[in-house]
């Protein structure tokens, strides 16, 4: 068989188009931690699993429509003076598409709060606590983890019901609600939100 120029011009082309073809993860984006601050600038973020945790990305539904992910957080007043808070937001990158909880029941002013015991996970009946959901599983209940009262806190830093600013650091273990009911360590938390 007798190879012409052309058709080795041919052959030489596809062999490149094919190799240089890869079913590759486009690369997770380098994502850092927001600075810590205390002036309303929506923001949050974390280290978990060696990695770092912050609002990322886009959500899409089945339309199509997709929408950027942003900080959303909502503070409710209580009797005595007292208030809620309760904090969420999203990372969406080709590997990871996650959601993240903080909620606190009885905020009174900056200080210590620990997570509490009964803590239930997303909108659940506010008592104190974080959660970290996966969403990109395909399980009819979402792998959720949350935080454990014994090793778990939330420390607000500035409590500002005049210019509507809330913020903190948290820090503690996450504790899977499905089997093996592995624990990891959450660490340098820290929010800064306007409500």
């Amino acid at each position: 068989m007798t190879f012409t120029p052309s058709l080795l011009v041919f052959l030489g082309t596809c062999g490149l188009l094919l190799t240089g073809c890869t079913n590759s993860v486009p690369p997770e984006p380098a994502l850092q931690l927001p600075p810590a601050t205390a002036v309303g600038a929506n923001t949050l973020g974390f280290h978990v699993d060696g990695r770092v945790w912050t609002t990322s990305g886009q959500t899409c539904v089945f339309s199509g429509t997709c929408r950027d992910n942003t900080l959303s957080a909502t503070v409710g007043r209580r009797p005595g003076g007292l208030h809620t808070l309760l904090v969420t937001t999203q990372l969406t990158t080709a590997q990871y598409t996650e959601s993240f909880l903080l909620q606190l029941d009885s905020v009174k002013g900056p200080g210590i709060y620990r997570c509490s015991p009964q803590f239930t996970g997303l909108l659940s009946p506010i008592p104190s606590g974080f959660a970290l959901q996966d969403n990109k599983t395909t399980e009819a209940t979402h792998r959720l983890a949350l935080s454990t009262a014994t090793a778990s806190r939330i420390v607000l830093t500035q409590v500002d019901t005049v210019r509507h600013i809330m913020a903190g650091t948290f820090e503690g273990q996450l504790r899977q609600t499905w089997t093996p009911y592995v624990t990891t360590q959450l660490t340098q938390g820290r929010f800064d939100i306007h409500y």
